[in-house]
């Protein structure tokens, strides 16, 4: 994780690197996404136990560090990740994964990585190679995409977020034309 200067030029725009986590992934990692608050980062790994989660210090110098790392799930993730994302209300934590069902959803609340939502009734067609949440809807239902490598090469689940549960997958989406 890097410092930056936004008011710095390009030159030096990145101004230090931050002091690693205490307790590093120790594999290769695909996939990378800070929550809309800027209090925790989700990064997706090649394996097990695939999905790391940490809080994020911004301390009083406004200068970033690593907190403590989120306990591990339970219930891992079914294969490598490949896309991680929080969802805009930070209440769920979606990730496109390389096995089937290519798609998961974790519940997270206050630091905690919760239960897995039920699988999507209508599966992508194949490897999930990244995730995205509809920006609009910041709680309650909204859309969930997962882009994957075999036609329509995109699904498109509605999905309802529930900060004191996992959410539920609604009925995929029609193909786009």
């Amino acid at each position: 994780m890097y410092d930056i200067d936004n008011a710095g030029a390009i030159a030096g725009f990145w101004t230090s690197t931050l002091v690693p986590p205490t307790s590093p992934p120790g594999a290769e990692c695909t996939a990378v996404d800070i929550n809309a608050n800027a209090t925790y980062v989700a990064i997706g790994c090649t394996t097990t136990p695939y999905l790391h989660v940490w809080a994020i210090n911004n301390g009083g110098s406004g200068t970033p560090s690593w907190g403590s790392k989120v306990a591990t799930v339970v219930d891992l993730p079914d294969g490598a990740i490949n896309g991680v994302k929080f969802s805009p209300d930070g209440t769920q934590i979606a990730i496109a994964i390389d096995t089937s069902p290519y798609v998961e959803v974790y519940e997270f609340n206050g630091g905690t990585i919760g239960d897995k939502a039920s699988s999507p009734l209508t599966l992508p067609t194949g490897i999930g190679y990244d995730v995205d949440w509809q920006k609009e809807n910041v709680t309650g239902l909204t859309n969930l995409a997962v882009a994957h490598d075999f036609t329509p090469f995109i699904s498109v689940y509605p999905f309802t977020t529930n900060a004191t549960a996992a959410g539920i997958f609604g009925v995929k989406l029609d193909n786009p034309s």
